[in-house]
């Protein structure tokens, strides 16, 4: 994963907004995730299939983190969503 892949919910899940937090259940494995406000942040902008450098400038924007923080975080939060089976990392297509 960098920051031109593309990462998306995968269908396999359902999530609920609490207050500014969200909860997660990986419908296959049966395992509550639970997100920080940042986490329902990111959470919620991959309701669309997007590059994580959009997420990361989005992050960025929002919150003060410097970009190396950002990505660091950014990139072990989408590592754990992936393993847990809740979103799907691909490559961009080639132009």
């Amino acid at each position: 994963m960098d920051l031109e892949s593309i990462v998306y919910l995968q269908p396999d899940q359902v999530s609920s907004e609490l207050g500014d937090e969200h909860v997660i259940l990986g419908l296959n494995a049966g395992v509550y995730f639970g997100l920080n406000p940042l986490g329902s942040f990111i959470w919620k902008a991959l309701a669309d299939a997007r590059p994580v450098r959009t997420i990361r400038d989005a992050v960025l924007a929002r919150y003060k983190v410097t970009p190396e923080r950002c990505e660091k975080d950014l990139f072990d939060l989408l590592s754990r969503l992936s393993a847990e089976g809740l979103i799907g990392i691909r490559e961009p297509l080639a132009s």
